[in-house]
């Protein structure tokens, strides 16, 4: 048995077109498959039509009894920071002998994904890495690079081809929740970046609606009220979210990277960044980091931006099938010693 393990929304994503694929019939799986999903990600695969288990919070004597009984062969995994599911689930095939994939959805703390709950990192024998970029980041980040494959982003794949952005004034704000996953570790939380985005709305007179989207795991918190500035709280919904945005403003949550590689005027915001630069964009000097509101209403008052997306583009065509080849190959017995 395949067994899928996701946790943030992200995740779910990156393996949906894997799974519509064998539940289609686009092509056979090779071997009987099922998913357990925690978190955000639990939305994702049931507003898709997938059924899921769903660990306890407290998953390892759970699994540890799934593995028992399930005997899975492999598992596929996503890699989220945290995520006690994912790094037990990874232990457990090692101990059990079966193979483990995971794989890494965006370009951020790297190390980070691959540690149980005492720091120690727990490698699975396969960690899959979107570009060249990424994986010599993940290199320089002490990941095992014997481990490491590039096999693009199977979420993105079908975004490369969409229609031109729309020709209106509508913004969105991502949030994420940073607080609850970072302190003050980065200077500045989700508070503070809305704080900055709308006070620099304001500076720069911009007359159309503002939706802030938000974080599954996020509350939905009071903002500073500014007036004329026509706001709107939703719960995020992934890249739908982008549909009637012209301009996406971000820190450095996946949604942001999409907006930027299917051509939205994007804008990273990072009041006061402590430490390395999370956001891909701005680290890689593809879009400018903002800070302040001046800042904000500066970029927005500009007529446009450069835009370049061949760098996260070029990884793209083909993700789909070298996803899957990595799980056929693995299922063959090719495995990375540990």
């Amino acid at each position: 048995m395949i067994l899928f393990l996701t946790h943030q929304t992200a995740g779910a994503e990156y393996l949906l077109p894997l799974a519509r694929r064998w539940a289609a019939g686009g092509s056979a799986p090779p071997a009987p498959w099922e998913i357990l999903a925690s978190g955000p990600s639990v939305a994702v695969w049931r507003a898709n039509g997938f059924e899921v288990k769903t660990p306890p919070p407290d998953p390892g004597p759970w699994l540890a009894e799934f593995f028992e009984s399930q005997k899975p062969r492999l598992v596929v995994a996503s890699a989220s920071v945290g995520a006690e599911t994912e790094t037990t689930a990874v232990a457990l095939a090692q101990r059990t002998g079966a193979a483990a994939v995971q794989f890494l959805d965006m370009w951020s703390r790297y190390r980070d994904r691959f540690l149980d709950g005492e720091g120690r990192p727990v490698w699975p024998d396969r960690i899959l890495a979107i570009d060249e970029r990424g994986r010599g980041e993940m290199i320089a980040d002490g990941l095992p690079s014997e481990r490491i494959v590039v096999v693009g982003q199977p979420a993105w794949e079908s975004f490369v081809n969409l229609a031109a952005p729309p020709q209106n004034d509508h913004i969105l704000l991502v949030s994420q929740p940073i607080a609850a996953y970072y302190g003050s570790a980065l200077g500045y939380t989700e508070a503070l970046f809305l704080d900055v985005c709308l006070a620099g709305l304001e500076r720069a007179g911009w007359p159309g609606p503002v939706v802030v989207s938000r974080h599954p795991e996020e509350e939905t918190g009071q903002l500073t009220p500014r007036p004329g500035i026509n706001v709107r709280q939703v719960k995020g919904a992934g890249p739908s979210d982008l549909t009637d945005a012209r301009t996406v403003v971000g820190m450095f949550s996946t949604l942001l990277i999409l907006a930027y590689l299917i051509g939205r005027r994007t804008l990273v915001v990072q009041p006061g960044l402590k430490g390395e630069d999370p956001c891909p964009l701005s680290r890689w000097g593809l879009r400018p980091r903002l800070e302040s509101e001046a800042e904000v209403a500066a970029a927005l008052r500009s007529p446009g931006h450069a835009f370049d997306p061949s760098p996260i583009q070029k990884a793209l065509p083909g993700s789909l099938d070298r996803l899957e080849a990595v799980i056929l190959e693995l299922l063959s017995g090719k495995r990375t010693s540990a």
